[in-house]
């Protein structure tokens, strides 16, 4: 055999030490793979197989481990890219060693006699058959370490594996790719853009870096775009080999070491989107390519060439750029294989959405646990089986899109009018399973709230209600829902009968999970209305029946609820433990929006403890799970609490600018919060930061001390929204920290000529001059101040004044000026403008000058 040695092989900067070794560029973000493959070597592995997709910067890893190395390990790198049988690796190795020949003995021998060393073997994937060879190579030269880079494992005994995965996005991805775009000299301040770059391309280095090489010509805002048509833009100039120059070609070179069927496996498994488990590739391959070969096999073989790769234990995946190719090689399978694969999809998700809707209703006969956390894997699934369902004929697709719908309508994973659509077609279409059906209209009603249509979402509760025709646990579903939003909307007089005719309609016995969460709502109310004992026995009694279900973190709403009943009475270390626990336990059942919502309120919990520290860390702690969820109202409460903290806690600048920033993540959200109480709580979360900014006129503050004191009062019609919710109330408590904190200054009034208008200090003057009635008040007010202060004006003085020369009976000339004293009122008077038993009075101790 007459082989040409490889010529494009560059000594490293040891050729000494290091033979026929490319040139290696700086890794980034491989320190740790380094360490543990340098480990394996100085632990006394000799058979080293560095595992991991195309392009996932196997061959770099080993260039610069064996250059680590050759302070104690003369190197060798053989390519063999371009060998494809036993005979070319033998004469492969000789020829690098600079030997010729190929006989086995031969290469035994050369090896042996290089005493210690390290052989790197890279791009064994196409020569896996050979891998006893190298075994018996192991054996013959004792003191040889064998570096193998592969897209397969060598399935020998020994071997020693370092799996490569993708870059993590938010740090060595982006810098990667930042580091590779500043070597050409392009800009890599739009931070953005990196991420979005490196987030189409799943972190892979290979292909971070031939985008990186683009830069040259487009920014990364224009590569960003550009890659949504895929990798073809990814394309290298430089003198690499052919398998390498674009992402496609190095995966294409995998694709062809596949096997018929092995092809035909991956092609079908990019009918999944994002993670999937095995359960669900057996299904759908199963129903495109039948048994004779188990599915499992087949998916076991691909994992094994790195084309399945293991996001998180018990879920698999395909790379982007993998699943886009084998997508296109799918479109060209025959179209039984197609079809078949597309259909047993919805088909497995459909039934995915259906497990989650009943157990997020908590009509599921079965306990479920963390019901968010286990469908949050398949969001991506979901979204994808409801594209497809929308264009397809499948003869059961009316149902297939009812579940599928419904499940995301609950998980708000697709925008509301997306969501709206679709349910629409399920309906349109006929559902027969009343049950179905009845799930499809709660899905609506969620999408509406979503929608900030709160009217309408409440209305189609109501209806499934009041529908006697239904089973009793659907018509509870439905008023524990309408419970749940009647509260968050400020109607708690509302919410509480709502859970009262829920309550009315779940058996107490046996215990279940609707009658566990319908309690512990009923128990958070009791909160709100500030029946302390009350609270105490029902919520007790929601965790004590979610724990017997085994449903702890149904049991950890109940106890959240008395964490923050602890809170408001003081007791913050009792409160501390109880939030804390929950938290975890919302975390461990992977339920994202309950994490978030009480880490944010463990943020205010040491807000009002003063531990400011700890504050920021639960406030940041509660952005990552909510990131995860559409919670508008949970936004509030988070980004306005922390804006409030970091105007509270008097940090400098720096601080003003977090909470200004804050503040205006907390209105972004507000917009999609229709009712009374997230406004209120926002309105209470600004004056929080600008008056512990000091941002705030003293006539201001003044009008802020006014209004707390109205709300403390239950006047107006947000003070029963205050008085009847727990974060309401901690809003307010924060308000009269930030107050008590502020000196207060006498503002001062200016009434202009005659009554004809007044202004308080620092703010826009209020015109009178075409109201006489109240103009002349205002003068009768200011007189009576100037010259006799502390004299009221009984009501028949002030309507005299008022309205000179009129003659009405007495009850309506006094209703007329309690009008009147409301309009002054209304118009910026309230802090100054008194009530007494003898009658109305500008306050004595008031600041009133002519303006």
């Amino acid at each position: 055999m007459s082989l040409p040695a490889q010529q494009i092989l560059v000594p490293f900067r040891a050729p000494a030490r290091l033979a026929r070794f490319p040139v290696a560029r700086p890794l980034v973000g491989r320190d740790a793979d380094v360490e543990r493959l340098i480990g394996l070597v100085e632990g006394g592995r000799r058979l080293i197989t560095v595992l991991g997709a195309p392009g996932i910067g196997k061959t770099s890893l080993a260039i610069v481990a064996a250059s680590r190395l050759s302070a104690s390990l003369r190197g060798w790198f053989c390519d063999l890219s371009n060998q494809h049988s036993e005979a070319a690796l033998r004469f492969q190795v000789l020829s690098v060693l600079g030997e010729s020949g190929s006989g086995a003995e031969r290469v035994g021998d050369a090896l042996a006699a290089l005493g210690p060393a390290l052989v790197v073997l890279d791009n064994f994937e196409q020569l896996v058959d050979a891998a006893p060879t190298v075994v018996e190579w192991s054996r013959v030269a004792p003191e040889v370490v064998f570096l193998i880079t592969s897209r397969e494992r060598l399935a020998v005994d020994d071997e020693a594996v370092v799996e490569l995965e993708p870059l993590p996005l938010d740090g060595e991805a982006m810098a990667l790719f930042r580091e590779r775009a500043r070597e050409v000299g392009a800009p890599t301040d739009d931070l953005a853009a990196v991420r979005a770059i490196v987030e189409q391309l799943d972190g892979v280095p290979l292909a971070i870096e031939l985008a990186a090489a683009r830069t040259r010509v487009m920014s990364p805002a224009a590569l960003a775009e550009r890659l949504r048509d895929g990798a073809g833009v990814l394309t290298l100039t430089k003198r690499t080999h052919e398998r390498h120059q674009t992402l496609a070609a190095a995966i294409a070179w995998s694709w062809a070491l596949l096997s018929d069927v092995e092809q035909l496996t991956l092609a079908c498994c990019s009918v999944f989107a994002g993670s999937f488990t095995l359960a669900a590739a057996e299904r759908v391959l199963a129903a495109a390519l039948g048994e004779e070969v188990p599915p499992v096999d087949l998916v076991a073989a691909l994992r094994d060439k790195s084309l399945v790769f293991v996001p998180r234990e018990g879920r698999l995946g395909l790379l982007l750029s993998i699943r886009q190719f084998a997508a296109d090689e799918l479109a060209a399978a025959p179209r039984a294989v197609r079809e078949a694969a597309a259909r047993e999809h919805a088909r497995v998700y459909a039934e995915v959405g259906r497990r989650f809707t009943r157990a997020r209703l908590l009509v599921a006969r079965e306990t479920r646990g963390g019901v968010h956390g286990d469908v949050l894997g398949d969001v991506d699934n979901l979204v994808a089986a409801l594209e497809r369902l929308s264009n397809a004929d499948f003869h059961d697709r009316p149902p297939l899109l009812a579940e599928v719908a419904s499940a995301l309508a609950f998980l708000a994973a697709v925008p509301p009018h997306q969501g709206l659509r679709a349910l629409a077609a399920a309906e349109q279409a006929g559902l027969a399973d009343r049950e179905l059906a009845t799930v499809v209209r709660l899905g609506v009603q969620q999408a509406l709230i979503f929608d900030g249509r709160f009217a309408e979402g409440l209305a189609v509760a109501e209806e499934v209600a009041a529908d006697a025709t239904l089973p009793p646990e659907l018509r509870a579903a439905a008023y524990v829902r309408l419970g749940i939003h009647r509260r968050e909307h400020g109607d708690a007089s509302g919410a509480r009968e709502a859970h009262r005719q829920a309550a009315a309609l779940i058996p107490s016995s046996p215990p279940s999970c609707l009658l566990g969460i319908n309690t512990a709502c009923l128990g958070r109310l009791a909160c709100d209305f500030r029946e302390d004992e009350e609270a105490r026995r029902v919520n007790e009694q929601a965790a004590v029946c979610c724990e017997q279900l085994g449903e702890l973190w149904l049991a950890a709403l109940a106890r959240a609820n008395l964490a923050q009943l602890e809170q408001e009475l003081g007791a913050f270390e009792a409160a501390e433990r109880l939030l804390e626990r929950a938290v975890e336990r919302f975390r461990v059942d992977g339920e994202p929006h309950y994490e978030g919502f009480y880490a944010a309120i463990c943020g205010g919990l040491y807000t009002e403890w003063q531990k400011h520290d700890l504050a920021r860390h639960w406030y940041a702690a509660s952005e990552r799970p909510l990131e995860s969820v559409s919670r508008p109202f949970s936004g509030v409460l988070l980004h306005g609490g922390w804006a409030a903290l970091e105007a509270l806690a008097g940090d400098g600048a720096g601080g003003g600018a977090t909470a200004l920033a804050e503040l205006e993540e907390a209105r972004r959200a507000l917009v999609r919060c229709p009712g009374p109480l997230a406004h209120v709580i926002a309105e209470l979360q600004g004056a929080t930061v600008e008056v512990a900014l000091g941002l705030a006129s003293p006539a201001k503050v003044a009008a802020w001390r006014e209004r707390v004191r109205g709300l403390r009062a239950g006047e107006g019609p947000d003070g029963p929204v205050v008085q009847h919710n727990l974060d309401a109330r901690f809003a307010l408590r924060m308000l009269e920290r930030a107050l008590a904190e502020t000196p207060e200054a006498t503002p001062v009034l200016r009434v202009l000529d005659g009554g004809r208008g007044f202004a308080w200090s620092g703010q826009a003057p209020v015109d009178l001059s075409r109201r006489a009635a109240l103009r002349r008040l205002v003068a009768a007010f200011t007189e009576a101040h100037a010259t006799s202060p502390g004299r009221a004006l009984d009501p028949d003085a002030l309507f005299a004044r008022g309205w000179p020369g009129q003659h009405i009976q007495h009850d309506s000339a006094a209703t007329r000026v309690r009008v009147a004293i409301a309009t002054l009122r209304k118009l910026g008077l309230r802090p100054v403008l008194l009530t007494r038993d003898d009658g109305y009075l500008f306050d004595p101790e008031a600041s009133i000058e002519p303006g």
